[in-house]
Order: structure tokens, then sequence, then C-alpha cells
């Protein structure tokens, strides 16, 4: 697929509208965090044993571990 092609323009204009919305926010330094103040990972879902994964997950998380060469219980 090439610059030429329709589908490769319907996405960069997608990505272009999407960057162009965005906006700069500060920083909140850790001694200011209050109610509401998400950091990086805090709302990510925690699977501490295989039979807590959905059906996708287990598939990346098998799919990782046999890359690694880890068990699924090593690497959660």
């Amino acid at each position: 697929l090439g610059r030429d092609n329709p589908a490769y323009k319907d996405d960069l204009a997608t990505v272009r509208a999407v960057h162009s919305s965005m906006q700069v926010r500060s920083a909140i330094p850790d001694d200011e965090v209050g109610a509401g103040v998400l950091r990086p990972g805090q709302s990510y879902q925690i699977y501490k044993k295989e039979a807590e994964l959905p059906e996708p997950a287990k598939m990346f998380y098998e799919q990782v571990a046999r890359l690694a060469g880890l068990s699924m219980d090593m690497l959660l």
C-alpha cells in the first residue's frame, strides 16, 4: 500500500485530525496528586492467574511466554 492508496490517505487524515485536537497538559507533581488524577498504567486490569485472563489476553500471554521461554506462571 503506497501513499497514493485511498485507504492510506483516509488513515493519514484521521491521524492528522486526532493529533490536531490534542492539547498540551502540565505534569502534576506526585505531592499534588488528588482524587481523579490517574498515573500511566494505574487503571490497567491486573491478572494474577491464568484462569482470570479473558481469551484474547490468554492467547497473547501464551505467545509472549513461548517467545520469552517462560511459563505462564512466571510471566503472570
